[in-house]
């Protein structure tokens, strides 16, 4: 009995610290991703969302399109972000 409830404390302690990925649609009405930040218990860790939303679109970045206490919904940039903007 004891060993099962160190199984299930330490699964509990491995996705309390995750972050979940669902897609979406942003407002605008691309695809996105909602991030619920903290695992299962939405505890605000927003760097576990910054470091996902990372992860998920990679060279080409990210937008923040909506932020709550414990969540965000971005999408990721069609082209790679650049350092200088033309000028037209």
């Amino acid at each position: 009995m004891k060993n099962l409830f160190l199984v299930f404390v330490s699964l509990l302690s491995l996705t309390a610290c995750s972050t979940s990925v669902n897609s979406t649609f942003t407002s605008k009405g691309n695809p996105g991703y909602r991030l619920v930040c903290g695992g299962m218990f939405g505890d605000g860790d927003m760097g576990s969302c910054y470091q996902k939303a990372g992860e998920l679109c990679q060279a080409s970045g990210y937008r923040i399109m909506q932020t709550s206490v414990s969540s965000m919904i971005i999408e990721c940039r069609e082209d790679a972000p650049s350092d200088s903007a033309p000028s037209h």
